[in-house]
């Protein structure tokens, strides 16, 4: 990723995830991002507050959290397997 495309990333990830923080796979792109092309203490911002939100939607996030098995994970359970499934 080219240096002047990460910080654009990140102001597009913060006005999507300020315009609708219910949606998980906004704070999973936008962790993966961060953990690829970024610094470990900015994604350690984005987990926890993630975390405090408590995400519902998304595609991908509730085809792991709907799953009758996952019922009772945590947000961060839920964000570390979105996490597995996106590709940058």
């Amino acid at each position: 990723m080219e240096e002047k495309a990460i910080p654009k990333a990140r102001s597009w990830f913060d006005r999507a995830t300020k315009i609708n923080p219910d949606i998980g796979d906004i704070w999973a792109y936008y962790l993966k991002m961060e953990l690829q092309f970024g610094d470990e203490a900015k994604a350690e911002i984005i987990r926890q507050k993630c975390i405090s939100i408590k995400p519902r939607h998304g595609d991908i996030w509730t085809s792991i959290s709907k799953q009758i098995r996952k019922v009772k994970l945590k947000t961060s359970e839920i964000l570390d397997q979105v996490l597995e499934l996106i590709k940058l």
